[in-house]
């Protein structure tokens, strides 16, 4: 079994820290791991000490999920575990390290194949290779990589293919060939790199559907004029308490935007300002929302009208001059109580910017103006009227019909397709309200009307988002939705049978969150850590006892009795030495005096852990040493047990027990 070459294991390992931000843990692991190449202790690497390490591997995978889940909420479990797999492996590789084993069979790893090969030998896994490999890819799971990543992983692997290389080439041939992969491996990631900036550029709406970003309070695009069909997702974003809501839908908003401009909607750099408390928070409505916050700051979805923000998570909230909030706090769940009255909008008043229509859009835009006679009509009664056409001549749809070269898509959707999903519906009222001369504005958000009866709680997903338009009527602003009715239901239709499951998911995901957010101020959480980590040492302790599942006789598990060595243990025994339990058999022998059995030892070592890649002819040489060793020591076969009855059980006193003694006795 080919095993890496020298100091790697140990350079992959400080490599994995430096690249982590733990170098010193990596540096002196990797030395932990190079000293069997300088000391000459050992440990007898048998099939169960290799399995207690690997039970104690797994024990440590389930801490390491269990630390990332209950104390480190500033990074996402899938990031934080695949880092910390090189500590998980550390206890397996350094007991094969120092009992110089170079493979271990695929149960060592697996519990559940543990008892599979009972006949034959079983796979055999070579954890050195293993090993580095998973200490590079672990080295890659940082938030961002810094310059040297590549170059290391790339001198890393040269390091370890060097042994494994054909001798029908020359080194410098090796050296070129592996120098144009290590190009064409370089020109790759940056073509990737480089991919994914274009990608995150061109299509942020379908990635943040899974990832869900912070919403862009100064800018949002829409899919006006694109091809295919909206992505709709059950994902849940985030949930509402509200026990008696005096209207639904809910309509929270995120962000409120006054420029229209190529198919995007955008809001003036307004600067966000602290909210206040309200004088008398007592006769306002309330609502609270649950949120994950997955860094510092977040928007917050909030009703119109909203006077005040506070709650459990939040050092601080600010909102700016449209009511769009932003929260500032730890990772983790927030518990946002939302104080709220439209009476008491934060809403600024209507400025040119409420009224401005690029000139593009005016045609078409004009042309229903006139049909509807909306110039001539008070501010309510046009609203009215609006609403009257989209609800009875236009039909809800996700399509995404595509470009018309002959017009722009808002004016496609008024004259030619007369459908079309929440942004056409909101963009074109918020353009004929202005070309109308009423103020208005587009807003983005959610529309929140699904209670669910186990949580008690509204839930938002993230089909839910949506889009609407604000008027500014009789000194006020008024919220207005043409957008049919029927939409949230023909959204929701594309739920896939496995929505139930994955709600569930969330559900379980939530109760831990809020579980966590309990503990936190009065030192539970590092209680429950406590008592976590003892149940592991009860668990591993009990594991180290034997106290695994039974398995069947018949697996392949070779006894000292297999081997001639077995005639060696008889008569150390009989001379009256006891081998420790535990005790590697390379102490024994040296404690013994018969340091000349090293040889045959390292042949019983190779028949008995690793017989299908042991050296041809091992068994031959060992039963050829053992023979003459015992002739050497009186006789060609352990002698009478009644003749050490009086020994010692360190050893026969009086007596050095070396090899040289015995072959000078045998001499005489």
């Amino acid at each position: 079994m080919v095993t890496p070459p020298p100091l790697l294991l140990g350079a992959a390992m400080a490599f994995w820290g430096w690249q982590t931000g733990m170098v010193w843990v990596g540096v002196i692991l990797g030395v932990v791991l190079e000293l069997p190449r300088f000391w000459s202790w050992r440990v007898e690497a048998d099939l169960a000490a290799c399995e207690r390490a690997a039970d104690l591997g797994t024990l440590l995978l389930l801490g390491v999920v269990a630390y990332g889940l209950l104390v480190r909420a500033d990074l996402p479990v899938l990031l934080f575990v695949p880092r910390m797999l090189p500590l998980v492996l550390l206890p397996l590789v350094a007991v094969m390290r120092f009992g110089e084993v170079a493979a271990v069979p695929v149960g060592v790893l697996f519990w559940a194949l543990r008892s599979r090969f009972v006949a034959g030998a079983p796979p055999l896994i070579p954890m050195g290779y293993v090993f580095v490999g998973v200490c590079l890819l672990a080295a890659g799971e940082v938030e961002s990589r810094n310059a040297w990543y590549f170059p290391g992983v790339a001198l890393l692997t040269a390091w370890g293919l060097w042994p494994l290389r054909s001798r029908r080439f020359r080194a410098w041939t090796w050296a070129g060939v592996v120098a144009v992969g290590v190009g064409v491996g370089f020109g790759l990631q940056s073509g990737l790199h480089a991919l994914q900036g274009v990608m995150e550029e061109k299509v942020p709406g379908w990635l943040s559907a899974w990832l869900a970003p912070e919403a862009d309070p100064y800018r949002t695009r829409t899919a006006m004029g694109e091809l295919g069909r909206l992505k709709l997702s059950g994902r849940i974003l985030f949930r509402v308490a509200r026990e008696h809501p005096t209207r639904l839908p809910l309509r929270l908003r995120e962000g409120v935007y006054t420029i229209f401009r190529q198919n995007e909607w955008r809001a003036d750099p307004s600067l966000f300002f602290v909210v206040l408390a309200a004088k008398d928070p007592d006769r306002l409505e309330t609502l609270t929302v649950y949120q994950g916050l997955a860094r510092s700051k977040t928007m917050l979805p909030v009703p119109a009208g909203v006077v005040r923000v506070a709650g459990e998570g939040i050092e601080s909230a600010s909102a700016n001059r449209h009511g769009v909030v932003r929260v500032h706090g730890q990772p983790g769940l927030l518990a946002a109580r939302v104080w709220y009255s439209p009476d008491a909008s934060l809403d600024a008043p209507p400025g040119e910017a409420d009224l401005a229509v690029p000139g593009v859009e005016w045609p078409h835009l004009d042309r229903v103006v006139a049909e509807l006679g909306l110039r001539d009509r008070p501010g309510p009664e046009a609203v009215r009227i609006l609403a009257e056409y989209f609800q009875e001549r236009f039909t809800y749809d996700t399509a995404l019909v595509g470009r018309d070269p002959e017009s722009t898509p808002i004016g496609a959707f008024l004259e030619r397709d007369r459908r079309g999903h929440c942004e056409y519906f909101a963009s074109a009222t918020v353009l004929l309200l202005r070309r109308a001369g009423i103020p208005a504005r587009y807003v983005a958000g959610y529309s929140v009307s699904e209670y669910d009866a186990r949580e008690r709680l509204f839930v938002a997903r993230q089909r839910h988002g949506h889009a609407w338009a604000m008027a500014h009527v009789d000194g006020a602003w008024i919220e207005v939705d043409n957008t049919p009715e029927v939409w949230e239901a023909r959204d929701a239709a594309g739920d896939g049978f496995w929505q139930p499951l994955l709600d569930g998911v969330s559900l379980a995901w939530f109760r831990l969150a809020e579980w966590r957010r309990a503990m936190e101020g009065d030192g539970w959480s590092w209680v429950a850590v406590g008592a976590a980590v003892w149940v592991f040492w009860r668990v591993g302790k009990w594991f180290a006892r034997g106290g695994r599942r039974s398995r069947p006789e018949t697996r392949v598990v070779r006894t000292p009795d297999d081997s001639p060595f077995g005639l060696v243990a008889e008569r150390l025994r009989q001379e009256g030495w006891t081998r420790g339990i535990g005790e590697p058999w390379g102490s024994f022998l040296e404690r013994c005096g018969r340091t000349g059995l090293r040889e045959a030892l390292r042949w019983h070592y190779g028949l008995r852990f690793d017989a299908a890649n042991a050296e041809a002819g091992s068994a031959e040489r060992l039963r050829a040493s053992v023979m003459a060793w015992l002739s050497r020591t009186g006789g060609d076969g352990p002698v009478s047990s009644d003749s050490a009855s009086h020994a010692s059980i360190g050893g026969p006193s009086g007596r050095s027990g070396g090899d040289d003694d015995a072959a000078r006795n045998s001499g005489r």
